[in-house]
């Protein structure tokens, strides 16, 4: 089960391809990574395409967060259809979810 999660933000998109095949299924520490593009998905070896997402990082909120305070809160933006919260090994929320919209727009 992943214990953490990081982002990297890369100027160049070049960059950011070497990065992922440098990285992926390599350790730090104990913990294997998993790498893989957010915002970009890999065309060719150096030349990344930018795709639109239906799925949005959000951080920094409440432990005690419900799902209808997203859902009520983003409600201006989009109609979200999945809401998954990140949790501890003792089931404690981690402070961010993936939420998920009706369409990329």
């Amino acid at each position: 089960m992943p214990i953490g999660t990081g982002y990297v933000e890369y100027e160049e998109p070049a960059d950011a391809v070497l990065g992922l095949q440098g990285c992926n299924g390599k350790r730090l520490g104990i913990k294997k990574l998993w790498c893989e593009f957010t915002q970009v998905a890999a065309k060719g070896k150096d030349k990344p395409e930018v795709v639109s997402s239906d799925t949005v990082f959000c951080g920094n909120i409440g432990f005690y967060t419900e799902e209808q305070a997203i859902c009520d809160f983003f409600a201006d933006i989009g109609t979200v259809v999945d809401i998954v919260f990140a949790y501890n090994e003792d089931g404690t929320t981690r402070g961010f979810c993936h939420i998920q919209f009706e369409s990329p727009e």
